[in-house]
């Protein structure tokens, strides 16, 4: 059974991700629904952005930011929902169970 991770600083990268962000013309409810933590994988995952090329954007600019962790863009498959991409970047491995 994998165990609960809390990061606390988590807190603070988010912050660090939406000033990047809003640096780079993103602006939060308008380019993206929010910016959640991902404390199982030490990262950070931002949501309900409206087309690809955008979350392409943002994910170029979260790498610069966060450099040497892991991202990828892709796709919500859920119909409700008109703002379907979503960006996530993560210092450890999404398998991660500490």
């Amino acid at each position: 059974m994998n165990s609960f991770c809390f990061h606390g600083e988590l807190f603070e990268y988010r912050a660090e991700a939406l000033d990047a962000l809003s640096a780079g013309g993103f602006s939060y409810f308008e380019s993206f629904g929010s910016i959640d933590l991902t404390h199982d994988s030490f990262g950070l995952e931002v949501s309900e952005i409206a087309d690809e090329t955008t979350a392409l954007s943002m994910q170029r600019i979260l790498r610069a930011r966060f450099p040497g962790w892991h991202s990828y863009v892709f796709e919500d498959q859920e119909e409700y929902t008109s703002c379907r991409w979503w960006v996530r970047i993560h210092r450890d491995s999404e398998s991660s169970s500490e």
